[in-house]
């Protein structure tokens, strides 16, 4: 019978890869499209599949891509991905090399958070070049939103339904869960509410977007559906750095409406009342916003720094003074050495800037402030500078999640994931298109 099972698990196998490979043969953007998908409900779809989806699709993507690019002898398309990468893998090798000549027993664990890590950027580079147009680069946002709106509707509902955790097989994920004396907390199928707000702080100003450039009504109601739910799951989350970060963004886009008068005031306002409420609809049908709003308080984050064993101020503090001590890196023993200094046995640092800053050294540091700076200061410039109107609601729109993003790794480091990189890969896209457009224009 485990045979026979296997068998079949391999012709399932078998057929799902050549489906994939003859996709991805016919055009290149379905692939993409599909790795959107996969990369975002990968917890889920490696319960259900006997193999990693994305890590499938990842692969024949770039072997089909790379393929055509010796064949036909393409350009490579510049973008603002471009410096960032090359100044991060740089980090990344020289903190390995110091490591193979120290001969430090986490040699092996750095070079493969490293392997890891250049294949998630690598693969951003490649979905640079395959999107060549604004088209195809809203339609993949509109992938991302809807699929991470289905997660969030079903993890709302499972709060609602009280209804804690979901079955696979053997396998249970818990979708909300009990912290620090708070009811609940969403880490939907993620099963980790911070990991889970790193794509909602994404997601949210998007479904605003995209029902501010949809014209028909029963679209608009979807997309600002779908904006609301990603909304209320993000507070249901308790998250406070991503929340704080969906504010702060929310708050900017508006500002780029207003300024840029990509969109009226009167719309703008009202869309911003619109998911207020409907946060506050979902967060009393679900019975959470007292709890929601105990955890937002001052006093609560006094309380919780209070009786933490590490609180994040001392973990920034001695992330600080290890890397002064050592500015090329510690690679994958930087969480050991913070850890030991606080009288633990590991310790993540819980900053981003911070955690590259200690794992890759001051390249590292300087690489991710590129990445996060140069993203917001091309599409900031593209919400005043582009003759088309969607362009600049867009372009507002991804500001929103790139500034909620940031904002959310004050106090933690969740970019080594490719449903971020691929978000990082649309912003270049969509600059690097409108860049080439620009110069059309002028010839």
């Amino acid at each position: 019978m485990s045979a026979q099972l296997s068998l079949i698990q391999l012709l399932t196998l078998a057929s799902l890869a050549g489906g994939i490979f003859l996709l991805v043969l016919i055009d290149l953007k379905w692939g993409v499209f599909l790795l959107t998908f996969a990369s975002i409900g990968n917890v889920l779809l490696e319960q259900l599949l006997p193999v990693k989806l994305d890590i499938i699709l990842g692969v024949v993507i770039l072997m089909v891509f790379f393929a055509k690019f010796a064949v036909y002898k393409s350009k490579w398309k510049r973008s603002i991905l471009d410096l960032p990468v090359v100044i991060l893998i740089s980090a990344g090798i020289l903190t390995l090399a110091v490591q193979a000549f120290r001969g430090s027993e986490f040699f092996s664990e750095t070079a493969n958070q490293f392997a890891s890590f250049f294949a998630i950027m690598l693969m951003a580079l490649v979905i640079v070049q395959i999107l060549t147009d604004h088209k195809a680069i809203g339609s993949l946002l509109q992938i991302f939103v809807v699929t991470v709106g289905f997660i969030s509707l079903l993890t709302v509902l499972a709060l609602a339904l009280d209804i804690p955790s979901l079955r696979i097989g053997d396998v249970e994920l818990t979708l909300f869960h009990g912290w620090g004396g708070i009811k609940a907390r969403l880490g939907g199928i993620y099963q980790q509410p911070n990991i889970f707000a790193t794509l909602l702080v994404l997601a949210f100003p998007l479904g605003v977007v995209f029902a501010l450039v949809n014209r028909g009504k029963t679209k608009r109601l979807f997309w600002i559906g779908m904006s609301i739910i990603c909304a209320g799951a993000l507070f249901l989350s308790q998250s406070r750095s991503a929340i704080l970060g969906g504010i702060a963004g929310l708050i900017v886009m508006v500002i780029l409406f207003i300024r840029s008068r990509a969109v009226s005031t009167y719309a703008t306002i009202w869309n911003s009342l619109l998911i207020g409420f409907g946060v506050i609809a979902i967060l009393w049908a679900t019975g959470m916003l007292n709890f929601v709003l105990e955890r937002l308080t001052w006093e609560y984050y006094v309380y919780q720094q209070a009786t933490d064993p590490a609180p994040r101020l001392e973990i920034w503090r001695e992330a600080f003074l290890l890397a002064l001590r050592n500015p090329l890196g510690y690679g994958a023993e930087t969480s050991y050495l913070v850890g030991q200094s606080l009288g633990l046995e590991r310790m993540g640092v819980h900053n981003v800037f911070l955690g590259f800053l200690n794992s890759w050294g001051v390249l590292g540091f300087i690489g991710v402030l590129v990445l996060a700076l140069a993203s917001i200061k091309g599409l900031w410039r593209l919400t005043y500078t582009s003759k088309d109107w969607s362009v600049k609601v867009l372009s507002a729109g991804l500001i929103a999640g790139l500034v909620g993003l940031w904002v959310h790794n004050l106090a933690h480091s969740i970019i080594h994931w490719i449903a971020v990189w691929i978000y990082f890969a649309c912003v270049a896209g969509m600059l690097r298109y409108d860049a080439v457009n620009a110069k059309k224009e002028q010839l």
